[in-house]
């Protein structure tokens, strides 16, 4: 993570969607003991220049070191926490507080926060624009994560999914705006919209989609089915290794690999049209891994509704 300092306390910062996807991992001091509860707080605060918050921030739990490219990567790892999904986390002048217990396995050593939200849930809040604000990243600071373990009979806090709904009393939230976006990508789209499916990843230089990928392209597949005017193009695109002829010979196949899933799942082929640019458009640098894996990505773009 990003490590700020602001003249009388150090904290953290994070990138929970955008084009570098970012988990914030903690080594425990010991491991979680077996069925004992254990109550998880931390403070959180949107990015002053984020214009878009969203409901998404997750928790899960191993006993060893993993790495997770995709929020769909932490899903299969078993999410242990879960903010509400009606608690959109907007607050960028007052820290926020976020609270929630759940049931150790045994033997957890790590701790990782992340956004770990299915595409299908995760809503988005547009806030007042502010000066040199970042329109493709939700980004969030945080502090103060605190983890014991629970006495027996005793209730802590809690305002994450699966309790009731509360707020801290001194944590301001900022309400959602009456004009604008609304929700997600999923709930209002819009013409010119462009979604980079992160989820949807293949086999290395093949155009096979990975067991990952399918929770998203069914999601694609419910969205076109709600907006039955709907047309979609779908580009693939790839980092700048190899020969620049192959990668955009691959980059086609990727994008023809979810059309033609769409349209095995019943969406009419006039609906959706598609492109390979192969590495012509890239969102990030080719100079580091993580990078190119930014570039190696397939975009939904909305054209007609």
């Amino acid at each position: 993570p990003d490590i700020f300092y602001d003249g009388s306390n150090c904290y953290a910062g994070y990138r929970v969607y955008g084009a570098n996807y970012e988990v914030l991992r903690n080594e425990l001091k010991e491991p979680l003991m077996a069925d004992s509860t254990y109550c998880l707080q931390f403070r959180i605060k949107l990015k002053y220049t984020n214009y878009a918050a969203i409901n998404g921030v997750s928790v899960t739990t191993s006993s060893n070191i993993l790495f997770f490219r995709t929020p769909n990567d932490g899903i299969k790892n078993g999410v242990v926490l879960q903010t509400h999904k009606d608690m959109p986390l907007a607050c960028r002048e007052e820290w926020m507080m976020i609270s929630g217990s759940f049931t150790a396995k045994g033997g957890e050593k790590y701790l990782y926060i992340g956004n770990f939200t299915p595409d299908r849930e995760l809503k988005f809040t547009m806030l007042d624009l502010q000066e040199g604000h970042y329109p493709d990243e939700v980004y969030y600071y945080i502090d103060d994560i605190v983890l014991i373990r629970q006495k027996h009979g005793t209730n802590y806090p809690c305002n994450i999914n699966g309790c009731d709904l509360k707020f801290d009393k001194n944590y301001t939230l900022v309400e959602e705006k009456e004009t604008g976006p609304q929700n997600s990508f999923y709930t209002s789209p819009k013409v010119g919209e462009t979604l980079v499916l992160r989820n949807i990843q293949f086999e290395t230089n093949k155009w096979t989609f990975l067991e990952s990928s399918f929770i998203t392209l069914d999601s694609l597949v419910d969205l076109m089915r709600l907006f039955p005017s709907m047309k979609v193009e779908i580009s693939g695109h790839t980092d700048n290794k190899g020969n620049a002829k192959d990668n955009e010979s691959l980059s086609i196949n990727r994008a023809f690999a979810v059309v033609t899933y769409l349209m095995d799942s019943g969406i009419e082929e006039d609906r959706i049209e598609y492109k390979g640019l192969g590495q012509k458009q890239p969102i990030d640098t080719n100079n580091t891994e993580n990078g190119r894996l930014n570039n190696r990505r397939v975009e939904f773009k909305i054209i007609a509704l």
